[in-house]
């Protein structure tokens, strides 16, 4: 853990969010600004939604923003294409999706899709991203991925008998931070967690108490 940045606690628990995307936007723009990066990519959230909206605009044409996750199947403004593209062009830079779902039917489904070339040039390129901003997600009500994300035949208990409590690139994690044991895992497509490993500087993105535990977890 290279830093920490910390926020005040507003009194609406529905602007957590806008304002750690405020400090995740301020940081983004310190980093650009003092080192030469070349490949950023991001998942999909409300936060990383909301990091988009605060980032001041600039020129970095040699800058590739990436999606290092699939997207959801609704058109919903959180979605890792949307912020991909919202964040490239504030940025004044290139932008590169991961054109598929987030999760697809099964596991040989997803090892079929990465057999293809164009996601192992997709899949090269993320790997060697600079900086790549990640959401932490929890299990409530209140958590997006579980309103939007999962596949219809996926429900929240299965997730918790499995021992999730948050998520990273739309994989469950234990509290102990470990992958959980589950079908879902093996059915993203995107990014995996062990690869973040390789990644020079990763960014987590979240906050407020329903998220607590998970954010331990990712830790």
């Amino acid at each position: 853990l290279e830093r920490a940045i910390i926020i005040p606690t507003p009194s609406d628990p529905d602007d957590v969010a806008v304002m750690v995307g405020q400090a995740a936007a301020n940081y983004f723009a310190q980093l650009l600004a003092a080192t030469d990066m070349r490949g950023v990519g991001t998942a999909w959230g409300l936060t990383l939604r909301e990091m988009v909206r605060f980032m001041p605009a600039s020129r970095n044409p040699d800058l590739c923003i990436s999606s290092v996750v699939g997207g959801l199947t609704r058109g919903i403004a959180i979605n890792t294409f949307d912020i991909a593209s919202d964040l490239a062009r504030q940025l004044g830079a290139e932008c590169a999706y991961m054109a598929a779902p987030v999760y697809v039917e099964s596991k040989s489904a997803r090892d079929a899709i990465l057999r293809e070339e164009s996601f192992k040039q997709i899949f090269q390129r993320i790997s060697k991203s600079d900086l790549v901003f990640v959401s932490i997600g929890d299990l409530t009500d209140r958590s997006l991925t579980m309103r939007y994300g999962l596949p219809p035949d996926i429900s929240v208990k299965s997730l918790l008998d499995a021992g999730a409590v948050g998520d990273i690139l739309s994989q469950f994690i234990d509290r102990n931070g470990r992958p959980i044991k589950h079908q879902i895992n093996d059915r993203v497509v995107g990014m995996s967690l062990k690869s973040l490993d390789d990644v020079p500087r990763v960014v987590a993105t979240a906050g407020g108490v329903p998220k607590a535990t998970a954010i331990a977890a990712a830790l």
